[in-house]
């Protein structure tokens, strides 16, 4: 196949009239969702979306489309979205004043930002990094003006999810035909479906319960070391870990109470994901760049399971992270926990010990 062939496939849309209309999960039934999607995981495979019938909360498949784009939606698409819906209710319950953005790729939140408005928070959230917001989608926890909507027209993205448009913009955003624009007024609002993770196997199925973050405030974090943190720094321990909780395992977030400097997400080992985040922020975040010619506040590191070793504590010191907070639970706590003691570092895990390990 040529290469104008290749590129041809790759954009057309994949029937998916062979999938079942209707799926039942134990009590909860699910029917096919209005808006067909373009391919699956991969291009030239289909795939359906299924609503659950009866739920009433935000949800990426209610909303309405302001655009479609001239390519529709795909399974990766709807994906980000909803995972960038569920960041933005987590930080909605936990910060009730603020809004947020979310750049999402791969289902992964690779910059999360938060501000008193939706534009400072974009500013935020878009400028962290030059590279990975490239072709990724937004997530807005508030309405787009004309001002924040040019700002956007601006960059390459392949869609936006916002509480809603003002005409003016629209009116910019729609000039670009490709652009996937959906509004959901409720974007803010609690999450409340049947609360399972699903996922197909040779043979069957798996089933999980979702994972409900229990840290939600600064209260509900421990202090394990001899070093002690300020308010600021639990701030911002609170944030990346709420964020952390979001990315696939080995996870690793670290920024400060607004924004993710960096993210690690996926890697096999855990001091790899750790050495991602901050490796690759220390290249090409401008926020990371700054800190470290005045290193005037504290930039705390999360990360979803306990170092097993004192050199995930070397690297975040090595970078100049003032705390790491993970669970605990390794054969070598204590040897964790002295190593950064003798650094100057402070440890901080969640109260309820817990462990968001996401897989998708």
């Amino acid at each position: 196949m040529s290469d104008l062939g290749a590129r041809k496939q790759y954009r057309e849309s994949v029937s998916a009239d062979h999938l079942p209309d209707r799926l039942t999960i134990g009590k909860y039934s699910f029917g096919s969702a209005r808006t067909p999607l373009r391919y699956g995981l991969t291009p030239g495979d289909s795939a359906r979306a299924y609503e659950e019938e009866d739920y009433s909360g935000p949800s990426i498949l209610s909303a309405e489309v302001v655009q479609e784009g001239t390519k529709i939606r795909s399974y990766g698409n709807v994906e980000d979205w909803d995972t960038g819906l569920s960041v933005i209710g987590r930080l909605s319950e936990i910060y009730p004043l603020d809004e947020f953005v979310c750049v999402m790729k791969h289902a992964i939140p690779f910059s999360v930002a938060r501000a008193k408005s939706v534009e400072e928070a974009y500013e935020l959230s878009w400028n962290r990094d030059p590279i990975i917001p490239f072709g990724g989608v937004l997530a807005l926890s508030g309405a787009v003006e004309e001002q924040l909507a040019q700002k956007i027209h601006e960059t390459f993205i392949d869609g936006i999810l916002a509480r809603g448009y003002s005409q003016k913009a629209i009116e910019i955003l729609t000039a670009k035909s490709d652009l996937r624009i959906l509004a959901l007024p409720t974007i803010k609002g609690e999450i409340r479906d049947y609360g399972y993770e699903a996922k197909s196997i040779n043979g069957g199925m798996l089933v999980a319960e979702r994972h409900r973050l229990k840290t939600k405030n600064i209260s509900e974090i421990v202090v394990t070391s001899q070093n002690k943190p300020d308010e600021e720094m639990l701030k911002s321990a609170l944030f990346q870990w709420i964020i952390c909780s979001f990315v696939r395992s080995n996870a690793a977030t670290f920024g400060d109470e607004r924004v993710t400097y960096g993210v690690g997400a996926g890697q096999g080992s855990r001091v790899d994901a750790i050495s991602v985040a901050l490796s690759i922020s220390a290249a090409r975040c401008p926020y990371y760049q700054r800190w470290q010619e005045k290193k005037d506040y504290p930039l705390v590191l999360a990360t979803d399971g306990f170092p097993p070793e004192p050199d995930s504590i070397e690297t975040c010191h090595r970078y100049g992270i003032s705390a790491l907070m993970s669970p605990r639970g390794s054969i070598k706590d204590q040897i964790v926990l002295d190593r950064a003691n003798e650094l100057g570092m402070v440890t901080l895990s969640p109260e309820s010990n817990e462990r968001p390990f996401v897989h998708r």
